[in-house]
């Protein structure tokens, strides 16, 4: 008795707890087959540069047994790109098959910027040839997705002098940016993060350029190497460099990654304040018995400073600035950075440019040269031919 009640409980609980579906069978069949069918709906395609990339679409028509079928592009986002459908290696037009095919989209990207284009397709089986008069036939659309990648492979870089728009020249001591683009192997840009390594460094090669014969080494490597940091940022590379401090002149700057290795010669300036001596250093001016030279802004170099006026100088690799005895505003000694002494007023030159140039002499009066006249020039002459 026990068991009895036992299993009527059991039985109560089991159903009490039992799954219940919302789906229920159909009364009646349905009243025709299925006709066409298209697997899938929606068609996926990805291609990396230049390959040709593939997918395959099954289609089903169970109305008869026999059938013939057409696939015709209705629109593609990029007319360039070469997409066919194929059956049995020949161009899909119209074929005559069974009911059930399986053509193949292949999708060329020679010569195609990379990216995601869409393209949509119309499908069409019937009994007869289609485009013939008795010919009746059922129809649908498709859709396929292409995506196009780029090899980093063949991918070549290229460095843009300027960030955001706004050029940037490399200043000793500061942080310097550019950007670098990377372009596939038909030279289009590249638009989405390649994920390749970049290797960036700028290596300090001499005080002149690639045209010059004149190349100085260093005495410290960390002093004259320096590697940069990078990252993508929307459609290229945003490149940041610690240009070290000691070093002005002429750096070599290589990006290089897995495939492709380029080197670009930039000139470092000297930041203001400072001048890059004799040997490349950017040695700063204060200390350096600079008087009556100025060293406002960047790029002051040794052989260029910018004399102040009533100064003067023997050489253009000479730190000794002199005093001239005329400094006044519109005195002998003119300062500027014309050559390596200044400007010399008109009619001076040489030393402290104070002396006369041909056809100028020294005014009695002043301490400035005046232009022979013709009738100055006859009274000297004159004057020493009397005298003999």
């Amino acid at each position: 008795m026990f068991v009895w009640l036992s299993l009527i409980a059991a039985c109560a609980w089991a159903k009490s707890h039992s799954p219940t579906s919302s789906l229920s069978m159909p009364t009646f069949p349905p009243s025709s087959p299925p006709t066409l069918t298209v697997i899938p709906e929606v068609l996926s395609v990805s291609t990396v540069k230049p390959s040709v990339g593939t997918t395959t679409l099954y289609l089903v028509n169970l109305k008869s047994l026999a059938q013939y079928w057409n696939i015709s592009l209705v629109n593609i986002s990029n007319s360039n790109i070469s997409a066919t459908f194929n059956y049995d290696g020949r161009p899909y037009g119209v074929v005559k098959s069974y009911k059930s095919v399986s053509p193949v989209l292949s999708v060329a990207s020679a010569g195609i910027r990379t990216g995601v284009y869409s393209s949509v397709w119309l499908v069409q089986a019937s009994t007869e040839k289609i485009g013939l008069p008795n010919a009746s036939f059922i129809s649908t659309q498709i859709s396929a997705l292409i995506t196009i990648y780029a090899d980093v492979e063949f991918s070549k870089t290229y460095a843009v002098w300027e960030c955001y728009g706004v050029h940037y020249t490399p200043i000793a001591g500061y942080e310097w940016c550019f950007e670098v683009y990377v372009q596939d192997s038909d030279g289009f840009e590249i638009d989405s993060d390649p994920d390749i390594t970049l290797t960036i460094t700028m290596i300090w090669k001499g005080q002149e350029s690639s045209n010059s014969r004149r190349s100085l080494t260093t005495s410290s490597e960390e002093e004259s190497y320096t590697v940069c940091a990078s990252s993508w940022t929307s459609n290229h590379y945003l490149v940041v460099c610690s240009v070290p401090m000691s070093w002005g002149g002429y750096w070599n700057v290589s990006i290089a990654n897995e495939e492709d290795y380029i080197v670009y010669e930039k000139e470092v300036l000297c930041p203001s304040g400072c001048f890059e001596n004799e040997n490349g250093n950017c040695q700063t001016c204060r200390g350096q018995r600079l008087d009556g030279a100025s060293c406002d802004g960047e790029g002051n170099k040794l052989a260029t400073l910018t004399l102040d006026k009533g100064y003067w100088r023997a050489a253009a690799d000479s730190k000794s600035i002199l005093s001239c005895t005329d400094k006044s505003f519109d005195g002998m000694c003119k300062g500027g950075n014309k050559s390596y002494y200044g400007e010399c007023r008109k009619g001076h030159h040489g030393a402290y440019c104070s002396v006369c140039k041909s056809d100028y002499y020294k005014s009695t009066t002043s301490l400035y040269c005046k232009k022979c006249s013709q009738s100055e020039m006859f009274d000297f002459f004159l004057t020493i031919g009397l005298a003999r």
